[in-house]
């Protein structure tokens, strides 16, 4: 194990970075599935003594409660131009009307049914 969280980016390669993967490999032997996974425990060990994992019931604890607004806002005229072409594109206009007609089949199933 390498003493140092840190190291050069060669040392990290060899030790960690290629036993990981090559464990992960479909033709990859046990041994080296088994190392790649000692490997990485090992580094997740290290990792996460960085890493401060705070669960929602701790914050809210601490924090205010959650605000939210919405704000509307005039678009620009470049915005509102780039906006009616998207919806003139024939990949929205063929959207649309798969949208509509599975509401249709959605709200109105009895009298297709009844056709069947």
């Amino acid at each position: 194990m390498l003493a140092e969280p840190q190291g050069d980016k060669r040392a990290f390669h060899k030790y960690y970075e290629m036993p990981i993967l090559r464990g992960r490999e479909p033709d990859a032997s046990d041994k080296e599935g088994e190392m790649g996974m000692q490997r990485s425990t090992e580094l997740s060990t290290i990792v996460n003594q960085f890493i401060l994992r705070r669960t929602n019931a701790l914050l809210s604890q601490h924090l205010p409660p959650k605000v939210v607004q919405i704000v509307c806002c005039k678009m620009t005229g470049l915005q509102e131009k780039l906006y009616r072409n998207f919806l003139q594109s024939k990949v929205v206009k063929k959207l649309l009307v798969l949208v509509t007609v599975h509401r249709s089949v959605s709200l109105h199933r009895l009298p297709l049914m009844r056709r069947l």
